[in-house]
C-alpha cells in the first residue's frame, strides 16, 4: 500500500511538473494582405510588407532625388516643360507678327522708332513669361517633392497599425494563458492541502508515519486535480 502510493505520487508529480511553468509569452501573426503582416513574439515584433507597399516605396525611392536635385538644381529638361516652352515660344512669334509688326504696318511706322520701342517691349514681355514660367517649375518640383514624401508615409502608417495590432493580439492571448495558469495554481493549492489532509486522516489508523505517507500521496493526488480546466 505505501509503495503503490509512493509510485503514484511520484508518477503525479513528474506530470505536474509539465503545466507547473509560467507559459511563455504568445506568439502571434497579424495579416492584412494590401497593408502587410506583423508577428510578435517574446523577441520583439517583425514587419513584413505587402508587395503593393514594397513597389510604392521603390518607386519613391528611385523618383525622388532626381525630383529634389531638380529643386535645388533645375536644369528645365523634362519632356513636359520643353513641350510647353516650344508651345510659348511659337506662341512669341505668332504674336510678334500679330500684334507688333502688323500693328506698326499699319500706322505707317515701319521705318520709326516705333518698331524699336514695340519690339522691346514685346521682348520684356517674353522674358516676363519665362521666367514666371521657371518659377513655376521650381514650385511643381517642390509640390511634387511634397506628394512624394507624403506617399512614402503611407506605408509606415499602415506598418504601424499592423504592429500595434499584432502586439494587441500577443498581450490578449497572454494574458488569458497567464489567467488559466494562474487558476490552475490556486486550484493545485487547494486541492493538495484538501488532498493532504484527507489522506492524513485515512492514514492515522497506521500511525504517525502512516498518516504522514497518506498525507504527501494525498496532497499530490490533489494538486493533479485539474477544477480549472486548463489541462483540458
Amino acid at each position: 500500500m505505501l509503495n503503490g502510493n509512493a509510485k503514484k505520487c511520484r508518477l503525479e508529480r513528474n506530470n505536474m511538473g509539465k503545466s507547473n511553468k509560467a507559459p511563455d509569452y504568445a506568439s502571434t501573426t497579424t495579416n492584412t494582405g494590401l497593408y502587410g503582416s506583423s508577428t510578435t513574439n517574446q523577441n520583439g515584433t517583425t514587419f513584413n510588407p505587402s508587395a503593393f507597399q514594397s513597389t510604392l516605396i521603390n518607386n519613391v525611392q528611385n523618383q525622388l532625388p532626381n525630383t529634389i536635385n531638380e529643386y535645388i538644381n533645375p536644369t528645365y529638361s523634362s519632356p513636359e516643360y520643353q513641350l510647353q516652352q516650344a508651345q510659348r515660344y511659337k506662341d512669341y512669334s505668332q504674336n510678334y507678327d500679330a500684334n507688333v509688326l502688323g500693328n506698326i504696318a499699319n500706322r505707317g511706322l515701319m521705318r520709326s522708332s516705333g518698331l524699336q520701342a514695340a519690339t522691346n517691349q514685346f521682348s520684356n514681355q517674353i522674358a516676363q513669361n519665362e521666367a514666371q514660367a521657371m518659377q513655376d517649375y521650381t514650385n511643381l518640383q517642390g509640390s511634387d517633392i511634397n506628394t512624394l514624401m507624403g506617399l512614402y508615409q503611407v506605408p509606415y502608417g499602415m506598418m504601424n497599425n499592423t504592429n500595434n495590432a499584432s502586439q494587441n493580439l500577443s498581450n490578449a492571448v497572454s494574458n488569458y494563458n497567464l489567467m488559466k495558469y494562474n487558476a490552475q495554481g490556486n486550484s493545485m493549492l487547494t486541492n493538495m492541502l484538501k488532498g493532504g489532509a484527507q489522506g492524513a486522516m485515512a492514514g492515522s489508523s497506521a500511525g504517525p508515519w502512516g498518516a504522514l505517507a497518506l498525507g504527501i500521496a494525498g496532497a499530490a493526488a490533489g494538486a493533479m486535480q485539474d477544477d480549472s480546466g486548463y489541462l483540458q
